[in-house]
């Protein structure tokens, strides 16, 4: 491309950029302190960048709130699943429990003869 396209096409865009700049500037003027006019063309766009800067602390903050609201709900979540594990060890050990208790049982109603501790005393037939 010659040197004298791409001049001109930089001095497009770098005017096409100062129109925007200067449009912004204009719309930060407008809505400086409801009409008063700045001292500089400076301030207003301090002001604009202290807008925002404000608006991304705000988001900021609504961030940090949903993300605080995320860490409840995930607190609320493991203490549920540590009630599930919880509930689900004490069944586990009332059924160990009972199944114990059943055999224990079983064992005592056994004939005396064929409980296993007299069988291992006892010698065998042949």
């Amino acid at each position: 491309m010659p040197d004298a396209v791409i001049l001109t096409l930089l001095h497009e865009a770098l005017a096409g950029t100062r129109e925007d700049v200067e449009e912004l500037l204009r719309r930060l003027t407008s809505v400086y302190r409801e009409g008063e006019q700045p001292y500089a063309s400076e301030q207003a766009v301090a002001l604009g960048f202290l807008a925002c800067a404000k608006a991304l602390r705000e988001a900021s903050l609504m961030q940090e709130i949903a993300i605080r609201e995320e860490i409840q709900e995930l607190h609320k979540l493991v203490a549920d699943v540590l009630g599930a594990i919880e509930r689900t060890e004490e069944a586990v050990r009332d059924s160990r429990d009972l199944l114990l208790r059943r055999r224990a049982e079983h064992r005592r109603g056994l004939p005396d003869e064929l409980a296993p501790s007299r069988r291992s005393r006892d010698p065998e037939p042949a």
